[in-house]
């Protein structure tokens, strides 16, 4: 079976491709420019989305998209960490945002939509970590990677455990949170046969 991920975003891609092999799951990249429509609402954004990616490749694909709530920020940025994180905020923002927040919790909601041109199936998968005191990581990587921790990862923020998978330090992981929501999407499509 062969399915087309519409992402530019080669770390999603490399995921999924990974995740899904293992369930002979042939996953092709096809980076697609469209308008993303950003809101509050997860799933109509991800399913705007997939319909949007389907009217330029014209066959079943998957889309993805996270989201992150920082609890103490009543769920800021959501939707839009992308931007925050790629434009507008250093990491030094990020931790200036958290002085006096005694609750450093936050969610990361994972999202991918299947989309066949007609119909569109949604799976998730939130976990939860902390925003850390300090940045750490490699310097040039996204600053939100620099200060978010996420659960599982023994305290090490995203950027070093993104630069220990670099190094080959870690590997496929079954349980990491990007990896269980592509085998949800797998599950269901074996289930579908």
């Amino acid at each position: 079976m062969k399915l087309i991920c519409a992402t530019g975003n080669d770390g999603k891609f490399a995921t999924g491709h990974e995740t899904l092999s293992h369930y002979g799951i042939e996953l092709l990249q096809c980076p697609v420019k469209i308008d993303e429509i950003q809101g509050p609402d997860m799933e109509r954004t991800l399913t705007k989305k997939a319909h949007a990616a389907y009217e330029k490749i014209k066959s079943p694909l998957v889309v993805s998209d996270d989201w992150w709530k920082v609890i103490a920020l009543r769920g800021f940025p959501g939707a839009y960490m992308k931007d925050m994180s790629h434009h507008y905020f250093e990491t030094e923002d990020f931790l200036n945002l958290m002085t006096n927040k005694p609750d450093r919790s936050v969610l990361q909601i994972k999202n991918l939509a299947y989309f066949d041109g007609n119909e569109i199936q949604h799976f998730t998968h939130t976990s939860s970590g902390l925003i850390v005191t300090e940045p750490r990581g490699p310097v040039d990587a996204d600053p939100w990677t620099q200060v978010c921790a996420m659960d599982g990862y023994d305290g090490k923020t995203i950027a070093e455990v993104h630069e220990a998978r670099k190094n080959g330090v870690l590997g496929y992981e079954d349980n990491r949170p990007s990896t269980i929501v592509w085998k949800k999407l797998a599950e269901w499509l074996l289930s579908q046969d």
